[in-house]
C-alpha cells in the first residue's frame, strides 16, 4: 500500500509540472496571438494620437504577460531539477556506501587479496 500511495503522488507530481509546462506554452501562444491581432486590427497608422497611445498601452500590457511566463519557466526547470536530485542522490550515496564499504572492508584485512592466515 505503501508503495501504491508513492506512485499516487509521484504521477501527482509529474500531472502538475506537465500543467505548468501546458500553462507556460499557452501563455507564449497567447502572447504572440494577441500582438498579431493588435497589429492586424489597430495597425499603429493611425492619426488620432489618443488612439495611438491606447495600442501602446494594450501592447505594453499584452508583453506584460513574457515575464510571468518565463517566471513559470524557471520555476519549472528548479522544481524538476530538485526533484532529479532528489530522485539521483540518494542512490547516489547509497553506491558510494556500497564502494566505501567495500573498501573499507579491504583495508581492514577482510578483503579481496587477503593472504593471513
Amino acid at each position: 500500500e505503501r508503495r501504491m500511495r508513492l506512485q499516487t503522488e509521484i504521477a501527482r507530481a509529474c500531472a502538475s509540472l506537465n500543467d505548468l509546462a501546458v500553462a507556460v506554452d499557452y501563455i507564449q501562444r497567447l502572447e504572440t496571438q494577441f500582438l498579431t491581432e493588435v497589429e492586424t486590427t489597430f495597425g499603429g497608422n493611425s492619426t488620432d494620437a489618443v488612439m495611438n497611445q491606447q495600442t501602446e498601452q494594450l501592447r505594453a500590457c499584452i508583453k506584460s504577460l513574457s515575464p510571468i511566463a518565463q517566471q513559470l519557466e524557471v520555476t519549472l526547470n528548479q522544481t524538476c531539477m530538485d526533484n532529479l536530485l532528489q530522485q539521483i542522490l540518494p542512490r547516489v550515496r547509497s553506491i558510494v556506501n556500497d564502494v566505501v564499504g567495500e573498501s573499507a572492508g579491504m583495508l581492514s584485512g577482510g578483503g579481496v587479496g587477503n593472504t593471513a592466515a
